[in-house]
């Protein structure tokens, strides 16, 4: 196990590639056995054949790299998802779009909208000081007042 560099604490990957490494040296079972790993899982790894959809994952992954240097790194999934429509004919999902840009340790590029309180229109006026102050009435629920503040907090309002 010198050779591999690679011990049962390591990944999963890391033993198949040493098993893979070592198996002209030493027997297949002996060293699935010495790393812990199940004999069908390293002949699955070995025989492992392409599946369209990763195929066609690549293939995105590739149109996505593209267009996203092509404007400069400043779009996101949901611009990159429409340049993909519209210049590929590759038609996915803007989620798709994101879990492959997520993989690709491509940053995602959204903003937030600043808030903006509604402006005052002519019948949102300021209301008449009807009770004056005079919080004690003689029965519940006659009078409601309420007021309204907007605070900004983290950034936000």
């Amino acid at each position: 196990m010198k050779k591999s560099h690679c011990d049962i604490h390591a990944t999963l990957r890391q033993r198949l590639n040493a098993i893979k490494l070592l198996s002209h040296e030493h027997k297949i079972t002996t060293l699935c056995r010495v790393l812990n790993v199940n004999r069908s899982t390293y002949y699955k790894y070995i025989n492992h054949r392409e599946s369209n959809r990763e195929k066609e994952n690549r293939h995105i992954r590739t149109c996505i790299l593209e267009v996203y240097a092509n404007t400069n790194k400043r779009l996101g999934a949901n611009k990159i998802k429409i340049c993909l429509e519209r210049d590929y004919r590759i038609n996915i999902s803007t989620g798709r779009v994101y879990r492959l840009m997520r993989k690709m340790n491509l940053p995602k590029m959204s903003t937030a909208k600043p808030f903006k309180p509604k402006s005052k229109s002519d019948s949102d006026g300021e209301c008449k000081n009807i009770l004056s102050q005079n919080f004690n009435q003689s029965a519940p629920n006659k009078v409601w007042v309420c007021d309204f503040t907007y605070i900004k907090a983290a950034g936000r309002t």
